[in-house]
Order: C-alpha cells, then structure tokens, then sequence
C-alpha cells in the first residue's frame, strides 16, 4: 500500500509556479466567478485563466499599471481587491482612523469634565464646622493615637 501512494505522490502532476509579479498583480483582483476570493487564493478555472491572462500580457510588455486598467475596463472597479484612491474611495481609507481620532479626543473630553465635576462643590454643600466641633474632631484623634 505504501508503494502505490509513494508512486502516486511521485508522478503527480507537477504544480504551476507563478512569478512573484504574476502573483502580486493577481492579489489585487478579485476572482470573477463569484466567490468571494482573491484571484491567488482562488482554485476555480476562471482565478487559473486570469493568472495566465496576467502572466502572458506580463510577457508582452505590458506594465502593472496597464493591466489593472485593463481590467477594470474590462470588469468595473468591482474587480479590484481594494478601491482605487481616488475620489469618494478616499473615504473609505480615511474615515476609519478620523473616527478613530475623534473618539479618543470624545472619551477624553468626557473624562476629564467628570474629574473636574467630583472636585467642584457647590456653595451649598460646602460646610463650615463650629469651634466645638473642631475640638471635638481633635480630641478624638489624639485618643486614637
């Protein structure tokens, strides 16, 4: 048993490897089929057919920058693992460390009003003692000590 899988193992078919290029610029879409994934972590035909569309216009000459135009004339923006920064897309880069921001400046705001609020006493809570009750307070400690 052991010899037919180490005979299965050995005459696999051999993996395609890509190119770091080929993988870099396919990390950056999304595979067309529907399911969610980048094109690199994709094991569906389409995610294969569009790693050799990339590898093969790479082999052409083609810039990275000219292919990502490509497809997103070819598919939408929607093809893309992350918007382009430009226009409203800038929003969705930005807005999550503003709010960020924001919130700490909130929380410390709120913080330090309620520190400030526990050590102001109104005039009617203030309290003066007497003279007897001071000699009073007094003699009780020295008895404690």
């Amino acid at each position: 048993m052991n010899y037919i899988l180490s005979l299965v193992i050995f005459f696999q078919a051999p993996v395609k490897t890509q190119k770091p290029e080929v993988r870099a610029l396919a990390a950056q879409f999304m595979c067309p089929c529907g399911c969610g994934r980048v094109v690199v972590n994709c094991d569906c035909g389409a995610a294969y057919k569009m790693q050799e569309e990339i590898a093969s216009l790479l082999d052409k000459g083609f810039t990275p920058e000219q292919i990502v135009n490509n497809y997103v004339n070819q598919y939408g923006e929607s093809i893309l693992a992350s918007p382009l920064k430009k226009g409203f897309n800038w929003t969705g880069y930005i807005l999550p460390f503003a709010v960020a921001v924001i919130s700490v400046f909130i929380i410390f705001y709120f913080i330090r009003s309620q520190r400030k609020s526990t050590y102001i006493l109104e005039e009617s809570e203030k309290k003066v003692i007497s003279e007897e009750e001071r000699k009073k307070i007094e003699k009780e400690l020295e008895d404690i000590e």
